[in-house]
């Protein structure tokens, strides 16, 4: 299938970003929706990866991480439960790399979920530190050059 990849931010496209982050983690998973959406989305990049028929698959935001030039949050990547297990994610993330080399990024970083750590371990990150619990759910900080 062709998906297309499109930077929605400060288009109306954002709002399908939003709903499929809402569909995922807070419908799915239980987070909060006063969690989920936060003042960081007003600033945020977000990645929306478009099934053939239009509708949201995959999403993920991008922002610089406070306390350090050249290194960049990544967040919020989810996909579609009809597109898991289809290779969305690592697409989703390399299209997200691939922007945040070209603004001169050196590190991402992020936050994972520890039950998706092998995914981001084969997508090029390390954990850093021990575990921890952020929004009642137990994450690991991990970084990958870029």
């Amino acid at each position: 299938m062709e998906y297309i990849a499109k930077w929605v931010e400060g288009t109306p496209q954002q709002q399908d970003a939003y709903d499929l982050r809402l569909q995922v983690f807070v419908d799915e998973q239980g987070f909060a929706r006063e969690v989920e959406l936060d003042e960081i989305d007003h600033t945020a990049w977000h990645l929306v990866l478009y099934a053939p028929d239009g509708t949201p698959a995959a999403v993920g935001r991008t922002f610089p991480a406070p306390g350090g030039p050249g290194t960049y949050t990544v967040g919020r990547i989810c996909v579609a439960k009809s597109h898991r297990r289809s290779g969305l994610g690592a697409r989703l993330l390399d299209e997200i790399h691939a922007r945040l080399r070209a603004a001169g990024a050196k590190t991402a970083q992020l936050h994972a979920q520890v039950q998706v750590q092998p995914f981001y371990q084969r997508c090029g990150y390390t954990a850093v530190g021990s575990p921890f619990i952020e929004d009642g759910w137990p994450h690991i900080t991990m970084q990958r050059p870029l």
